[in-house]
């Protein structure tokens, strides 16, 4: 918003003319370097993703895998997971504009505080649900791509119907992941700040005995290894999560999963009626 006000969004076209300009052949070289990036980091992305979500299922039904045949299976799979993530990314991205931008025209001309307020609480209850929604249609239709080998159309059309019929499951096992994300993120927490303290100390001794050098390099091994962790740990939860959601679609497939909160409404009126009875 105070973009918006100072005028800055609208010198955005003028910069782009001048980033234009200016444009030479390192610049072009380095844009190119960064697509290729880009490119081969998407393709990586999605090879992954298949290339998981056979592994799991293979692994729950007990039938031979391994990295090969999982990376293979995500190389096959590369443009139909592509192709669905796309449409998914697509369609929330298109909800977010056209409902999202009155919103936005309203906060930008509104200065009250009950305005902006209003803002906030469309954007979550119109927002969030329909793009959580995408979210699990997509979720199911990449599986179903993988692990029945449907075209995107066909795969796109079965995840909707499996949502349909499972919403409420669905939404229990976003809630239960949701959890264990947050509770991963607190334990992750903790231990940074559990192992800076001998770091820290490190550190002041290093600096204190004014060794040439080793405090930098200190810093730079301590940082890196701290992203090492950090992209492992990441890694271990997005397996689990996915893997999560494959086992969830193959009971669910063969009809082996009922709502928690059935199942505790179920025994509460079993209670209730025996009670009675007696």
């Amino acid at each position: 918003k105070a973009f918006y006000s100072q005028g800055i969004l609208g010198h955005f076209g003028a910069n782009l003319k001048l980033l234009f300009a200016n444009f030479n052949w390192s610049v072009l070289v380095l844009f190119v370097l960064l697509i290729l990036l880009f490119l081969f980091l998407l393709w990586l992305a999605i090879v992954s993703q298949a290339g998981l979500i056979e592994g799991s299922y293979k692994e729950y039904r007990k039938l031979p895998s391994n990295f090969l045949t999982a990376f293979k299976a995500g190389r096959q799979n590369f443009w139909r997971v592509l192709w669905i993530n796309l449409i998914g990314k697509l369609v929330i991205y298109g909800i977010l504009f056209i409902i999202g931008l009155p919103l936005i025209f309203i906060y930008l001309r509104q200065s009250s505080e009950t305005a902006q307020l209003l803002f906030i609480l469309l954007s979550f209850i119109i927002l969030i649900p329909l793009a959580v929604i995408v979210s699990f249609l997509i979720k199911y239709a990449v599986i179903f791509a993988v692990v029945k080998k449907q075209q995107v159309g066909q795969a796109i059309k079965s995840g909707w119907k499996l949502f349909i019929k499972n919403w409420i499951v669905s939404i229990e096992m976003a809630i239960i992941l949701f959890l264990v994300t947050l509770l991963t993120g607190i334990i992750m927490v903790v231990s940074a700040i559990v192992l800076t303290i001998p770091l820290a100390l490190l550190l002041y001794i290093t600096y204190a005995l004014k060794v040439g050098g080793a405090l930098a390099m200190m810093i730079v091994v301590s940082l890196f290894l701290f992203m090492l962790l950090l992209f492992w740990l990441g890694a271990l939860l997005s397996t689990f999560q996915l893997s999560c959601w494959v086992l969830l679609f193959d009971r669910l497939e063969n009809g082996l999963v009922f709502p928690k909160i059935a199942r505790i409404i179920g025994a509460w009126k079993m209670r209730k009626s025996a009670g009675v009875s007696e």
